[in-house]
């Protein structure tokens, strides 16, 4: 099979080859367009599908949340007035009678510290820069701690209980702008609290203690077999 090259080729079969690969061209273009947009028209009619399911999902959950707070709302009540004990806990758990259900509601509470806190931690760095001339092992093996107590978490928060920890370590130093530091360190703790929530837990057929997911990330997908 001979080749042809497109010197071989005139002018006008030069021009009548270009408006075919035009042609060409064109149309695999217009198709992957078709292409997009059908894929989008699919995009759309899945989400349409969806978002009723999860609506009903989200509304169900809001009616199932206010009903068991008003259930148990009435309980917690109830229970202070029997066992003379004002509810100060943030969180409320029931059990059923044979023990294979509980269900817990209440609230948690988050460390949370505003930005006056970055001054104080800022100081406390300042005395471990004055002592870190010291040389000894005693004193490296404090700034090691000092350092550890004000690491933040993974939210960029300092853990409350490292500051007490701090505090009683500064204690020892008696050490006017090292105590500052910690007063201004607690001074800025702004604890928050969490929205309220409910738990539930039930026994399994094996009698083993199983968490009812009430989040959508927490249920499972049946694996197809």
């Amino acid at each position: 099979m001979s080749t042809v090259t497109l010197n071989q080729l005139t002018a006008e079969e030069k021009k009548q080859l270009l408006k075919e690969l035009e042609a060409e061209h064109a149309q695999v273009s217009k198709r992957k367009q078709e292409e997009r947009a059908n894929y989008k028209k699919l995009a759309s009619e899945a989400v349409n599908n969806i978002f009723p399911i999860l609506k009903d999902v989200s509304e169900s959950l809001a009616d199932a949340k206010k009903f068991a707070y008003s259930e148990l709302g009435t309980l917690i009540t109830l229970k202070a007035e029997l066992y003379n004990k004002s509810q100060e806990q943030f969180s409320h758990t029931f059990t059923n009678e044979d023990s294979s259900i509980s269900i817990t509601v209440g609230h948690r509470i988050v460390d949370g510290w505003d930005d006056t806190i970055n001054t104080g931690i800022a100081k406390v760095n300042d005395f471990i820069a004055r002592i870190s001339e010291n040389k000894t092992n005693d004193v490296k093996a404090i700034i090691d701690a000092m350092q550890r107590l004000l690491s933040k978490d993974a939210q960029g928060n300092l853990k409350a209980s490292r500051v007490l920890e701090l505090k009683k370590m500064a204690d020892k130093f008696n050490d006017t702008e090292l105590n500052d530091a910690i007063e201004i360190i607690e001074q800025a703790y702004k604890p928050k609290r969490t929205k309220r929530f409910v738990s539930c837990q039930f026994k399994n057929e094996d009698g083993q203690f199983v968490v009812l997911p009430l989040n959508i990330v927490d249920a499972e997908i049946a694996t197809q077999k």
